[in-house]
């Protein structure tokens, strides 16, 4: 995942807690494109593309 997915940590003090927020460093689309090339991750490719269309 080196190169693909920007990881920030987060710190919002005691009661929200620490988390990772993940940001993706390519574009969408040719994520999409590439990964729908693998029948694995057709169903989530899918729901990307509905979502994307949606908004």
């Amino acid at each position: 995942m080196i190169g693909l997915i920007e990881t920030n940590k987060r710190n919002e003090g005691r009661n929200a807690g620490r988390y990772n927020e993940y940001e993706l460093k390519v574009p969408l689309d040719k994520t999409l494109e590439i990964l729908g090339n693998d029948p694995r991750f057709s169903e989530i490719v899918e729901t990307f593309q509905e979502q994307a269309l949606d908004n």
